[in-house]
């Protein structure tokens, strides 16, 4: 492999990973027009978000697993040609609910194969701090992405509450470069092939593992408790108007761009001491929440929480492509997007519940304290250091 197809394949893998937030980003603004143009009431309407995500968790560990067995670049390809397809459907604006929905799911299911390949691949082209830069790259085009498909969306709907669905046609023009671009790494013999899941079941019962999967588990459990409840907090508790949450938000987006300094940072620090930092990060920002200082403090936490995401999630993407072997890693990324996504769907639900008996504030305090007392996690993931030195696979 030359280094301009290298950079031609991580180019890819980049555009692709910003390609995929089409599936949610672009369609937010569209949702009230959709309610209004179909005769929704909110529930219906919620089914839209909602069965795009469900797959994520019922789908991406079977799907790495196929990933594994069939290579990388027919499931990267059939998975973007399908989600392109069903935008072009839904591009002409089928008035049909069950439809809608059922396209919905599909597209659910392609980005379920086609996210955790994103983190796979560049753990199959990169090892040690390339790949945490890399990661950090893939995570500052998710960034990008996530701040114009919105506005490009919101703009698309004048022209018909259907149009930006259109947006997802690059997915058909990905497919066809994933094709000729991706590479698979090279076949593993039959026997590694039988006995793969086993390998797989016994280093993920391994204790610094299973730490790794606690603290994916853990990033996204703050964060979406975050980014659920800051809004209700600042508007409905503290009198603060719509447009500062907004914006509010848009800084904790903003900072996430620290990802580009990631392979900088892992030259300064082990990763493992970044996620510690994080994680301090996380608790503070979360109990900080509870008193009432103020908007410049709640920007001053936002960016502080936006930095600790940004390298946490770099990282915690580094240690997940790079500790396994190139025949289990898809199968691996996959299944901890499956925590990751659990871990999206219980914070709002769980804070529900806190709220339900306990002021807002307080739930932000004892959901601060859980993040350090996360820090336990930190430990065994030191063992992973080493892997960003010498580069050596932990696993296979």
């Amino acid at each position: 492999m030359t280094a301009h197809s290298g950079r031609t394949q991580l180019g890819l893998v980049f555009l692709v990973a910003g390609a995929a937030l089409t599936g949610v980003q672009a369609i937010l603004p569209a949702l009230p027009a959709v309610q209004t143009e179909l005769g929704l009431n909110d529930s219906e309407v919620a089914l839209v978000t909602s069965l795009y995500f469900l797959p994520s968790v019922l789908f991406a560990a079977p799907l790495g697993f196929l990933t594994d067995r069939v290579g990388r670049r027919a499931v990267i390809s059939v998975a973007l040609a399908v989600f392109g397809i069903a935008g072009v459907v839904l591009a002409f604006g089928t008035r049909s609910l069950p439809l809608l929905l059922s396209l919905r799911f599909v597209q659910g299911a392609t980005v379920a194969a086609v996210l955790p390949l994103t983190i796979t691949l560049i753990g199959d082209l990169k090892t040690g701090t390339e790949q945490v830069a890399s990661q950090g790259h893939r995570s500052v085009a998710m960034c990008v992405a996530g701040a114009v498909f919105p506005v490009v969306g919101g703009a698309m709907v004048a022209i018909a509450w259907s149009a930006l669905f259109a947006l997802q046609a690059i997915g058909l023009a990905l497919a066809l470069a994933c094709w000729f671009v991706v590479p698979d790494p090279p076949a593993s013999s039959s026997v590694d092939r039988k006995g793969s899941l086993w390998r797989l079941i016994q280093f993920v019962r391994q204790p610094a593992v299973l730490a790794l999967q606690g603290t994916t588990f853990s990033r996204f459990f703050f964060k979406f408790a975050f980014l659920t409840y800051l809004p209700v907090l600042l508007v409905s508790k503290r009198g603060m108007t719509e447009g500062f949450a907004g914006l509010a938000l848009g800084v904790f987006a903003t900072s996430g761009l620290v990802a580009l300094l990631a392979g900088r940072l892992a030259l300064r620090l082990p990763p493992s001491r970044w996620i510690g930092v994080s994680l301090l990060a996380f608790g503070a920002s979360l109990a900080l929440l509870a008193v009432d200082l103020g908007q410049v403090t709640v920007i001053a936490i936002a960016v502080l929480f936006g930095l600790a995401d940004g390298i946490f999630g770099v990282f915690v993407n580094a240690f997940t492509a790079g500790i396994t072997s190139s025949d289990l890693r898809a199968t691996f990324v996959a299944t901890s997007g499956m925590v990751r996504n659990t871990g999206k769907l219980l914070a709002p639900t769980i804070l529900g519940v806190m709220v339900l008996w306990l002021r807002l504030e307080t739930a932000f305090v004892i959901v601060g304290v859980v993040a350090f007392l996360a820090l336990a996690l930190v430990p065994p993931l030191h063992q992973f250091d080493a892997d960003f030195r010498d580069h050596q696979r932990l696993a296979g």
